[in-house]
């Protein structure tokens, strides 16, 4: 793990309190789902079942122009108790061979961005077409979208191709 200071390298600036800290994971505005359930496990890992940060880890945010935000999830390496930086380190070389630290995390996120998606494109349907699909017909609809995988994103022209479909 880098400390944060080098995170920022020589042509910027590293200006919190906590340079020598080293960093565990980081997400940016743009990340996947992926990326948001490893950030947040490793963040669970780090609380130990309280429900908040202890004083070794933090998460801090940088601007940036060109991604528009970072979050930095660190810990001071010379607080944090020897068992929970093992945890740490653990998950992130299961990372090396597998991807998800926490299938449930990530397949709740998964479906929960779905679900929005999905919503807005009920909605945006109805109003295309001027008409209020009924309860059965909603359930077809996610029933259809969701037999092979769950897709990150629905929109509206989705549902008006499934309202075609299954409907007309």
């Amino acid at each position: 793990m880098l400390k944060i200071q080098d995170y920022f390298g020589s042509n910027s600036c590293y200006f919190g309190d906590n340079g020598q800290w080293k960093v565990v994971y980081t997400i940016m505005r743009d990340s996947d789902i992926l990326e948001e359930s490893n950030f947040y496990c490793l963040e669970d890992i780090l609380k130990d079942g309280k429900f908040k940060l202890p004083d070794y880890a933090t998460i801090e945010r940088a601007s940036c122009s060109l991604c528009g935000w970072i979050d930095y999830l660190i810990i001071n390496p010379d607080m944090i108790p020897k068992e929970l930086l093992q945890k740490i380190e653990d998950a992130l070389e299961g990372l090396e061979d597998y991807p998800i630290i926490n299938e449930d995390d990530y397949s709740m996120r998964q479906y929960d961005r779905f679900l929005d998606s999905f919503e807005d494109a009920i909605k945006e349907a109805q109003n295309e077409l001027d008409i209020e699909f009924t309860e059965q017909q909603i359930i077809d609809f996610q029933t259809e979208l969701t037999m092979q995988e769950i897709p990150d994103y629905v929109d509206s022209k989705e549902i008006i191709e499934l309202y075609k479909e299954l409907v007309v």
